[in-house]
């Protein structure tokens, strides 16, 4: 699942200008991974893609990566990481089952149903 398109617009839409005090990082950043979205899951990939990337952290930083995302994540008015994979889910476009044939011309979704 890639996180980029709902959960930082939902980030960068809500997060004030100034920063919060217990952030060690600052600017905008995309979360990628497979399949469900959780708290553990949302918080796993926060800290191997963004938080312990390569220069990402100052080393006076004290804050861990889950008290980081905390941070982040009520500056934007969201509770938790639970209530940031609920909002990303109620914002993806949704394709009823019965209209799932009708999403290309190859058939390749008939073929697979089917056979």
């Amino acid at each position: 699942m890639k996180l980029a398109s709902a959960a930082v617009a939902l980030l960068s839409s809500t997060l004030p200008v100034v920063t919060v005090a217990q952030e060690c990082l600052l600017g905008s950043f995309t979360l990628e991974f497979d399949g469900e979205c959780t708290a553990a899951k949302v918080l796993e990939t926060y800290t191997e893609q963004v938080y312990e990337a390569a220069g990402a952290t100052a080393t006076s930083c004290t804050t861990s990566a889950e008290d980081d995302l905390n941070a982040k994540l009520a500056a934007a008015g969201i509770a938790d990481a639970s209530e940031l994979c609920d909002q990303v889910y109620a914002t993806q476009h949704k394709v009823p089952f019965t209209a799932a044939a009708n999403r290309g011309t190859d058939l390749h979704f008939e073929q697979m149903f089917y056979n």
